[in-house]
C-alpha cells in the first residue's frame, strides 16, 4: 500500500513550487495569457462574476454538476449526478470530509476514484472558493503527490490553507497582474493559488 503524504510534506511541496513571490506572480502570468494552458480561467472568470459562492442549492442541481463537469473537463459520467445529488442534498457542506466522502465510487461507468474525487473538490470549492482547493491531474503531477484518496484531499486542503496565511501579501500584490490581463482582482485566494500551481 502507497504511503500518503502528509500536510506537512505537501506545505513543503507547495513552497518548493511557488518558493518566492516572483515565482508565483511568473506563473500566474504565464497560465492566464495567450500562451498559458490554464483552461478554466475563462469559465472562472463569467461564473465568479453571476454565481455567488455558498450556494448550495445550485449545487445539488444536477443542471450546474453538468455544468461544472463540462467547465473542469472532469470525464463524469451522466449516471453520476444521480448518485451524487442523492448522498450529497443531506449533507452540511461546512463538514468538508464527509461531504467529501460521499463523491467516492460516485462514477459507476468508471474504474477511476480520482475522477469521482476530483470533482468533488470543485464542487467543495465552488461552494466556498475562499477555504476549498481544486486537486486535479494537473496540479496532482506538478506536486508529484500520489494516488488520490479523501485522506490526501484533506491534506492538501490543510497544506494550502496553510500557504495562504503564511504568504497573505501574495494573494494582494498579485492584483494588479489580475487586472492587466482584465480579470476580477477580488478572485478568491483558492483560484489564484490554483492558477498558480497550475
Amino acid at each position: 500500500m502507497i504511503k500518503s503524504l502528509t500536510s506537512d510534506e505537501i506545505y513543503r511541496k507547495i513552497v518548493e513550487q511557488l518558493p518566492k513571490f516572483d515565482k508565483f506572480k511568473d506563473n500566474i502570468k504565464r497560465n492566464i495569457s495567450d500562451e498559458g494552458n490554464y483552461f478554466p480561467i475563462l469559465y472562472q472568470n463569467i461564473y465568479s462574476s453571476i454565481i455567488p459562492p455558498f450556494r448550495k442549492d445550485l449545487l445539488t442541481s444536477k443542471k450546474y454538476l453538468a455544468l461544472l463537469n463540462a467547465v473542469y473537463n472532469t470525464h463524469l459520467s451522466n449516471e453520476a449526478y444521480e448518485v451524487i445529488l442523492e448522498r450529497i442534498k443531506p449533507k452540511n457542506f461546512d463538514d468538508y470530509s464527509s461531504t467529501l466522502e460521499a463523491f467516492k465510487g460516485c462514477n459507476p461507468k468508471s474504474n477511476s476514484i480520482a475522477d469521482a474525487l476530483s470533482f468533488g473538490t470543485k464542487v467543495l470549492h465552488t461552494y466556498n472558493p475562499f477555504k476549498n482547493p481544486i486537486l486535479d491531474s494537473v496540479v496532482r503531477g506538478n506536486l508529484g503527490l500520489d494516488r488520490l484518496t479523501v485522506q490526501l484531499c484533506l491534506d492538501f486542503r490543510e497544506a494550502m490553507n496553510r500557504f495562504v496565511e503564511s504568504n497573505e501579501k501574495y494573494f494582494s500584490d498579485i492584483r494588479d497582474i489580475l487586472k492587466e490581463f482584465g480579470l476580477r482582482q477580488d478572485y478568491p485566494v483558492m483560484k489564484v493559488l490554483d492558477m498558480a500551481l497550475y
